[in-house]
């Protein structure tokens, strides 16, 4: 970047462009986020509690909670009873299938930081 703040300030902007798009490049590389989740633990959350609707909802599952189906669909075999969705019990785990071809990993970590899927 400084190479091409230089190139910049001495008007040789081909340069510049060229130092610029290397640095973007290598920038571009570095995840700041953790790779989303590929499997949710239920929560007891006391003030809201979590439901398929909610879980579709968060920004590292679906953020769009109106994508709940497809979580109902992809677990509906672990379920207590498969014919009602309502009925998820804390620490049952959920199978988070990809929906726009993004990676996904691993359990989900409160502690981690993932970015939110677009809506």
């Amino acid at each position: 970047m400084d190479a091409a703040k230089f190139a910049f300030d001495r008007k040789d902007y081909k340069t510049a462009s060229t130092k610029a798009q290397a640095s973007y490049a290598t920038l571009s590389d570095i995840s700041e986020f953790a790779p989303l989740p590929g499997k949710y633990t239920v929560r007891l959350i006391p003030e809201r509690r979590d439901c398929l609707w909610r879980i579709a909802e968060y920004g590292f599952v679906y953020n769009n909670p109106l994508k709940w189906p497809v979580l109902y669909e992809a677990n509906k075999r672990t379920f207590k009873d498969p014919s009602n969705p309502n009925l998820i019990y804390p620490g049952q785990v959920l199978v988070i299938p990809s929906i726009k071809g993004e990676t996904r990993e691993g359990m989900w970590n409160p502690n981690k930081t993932y970015q939110s899927l677009a809506k």
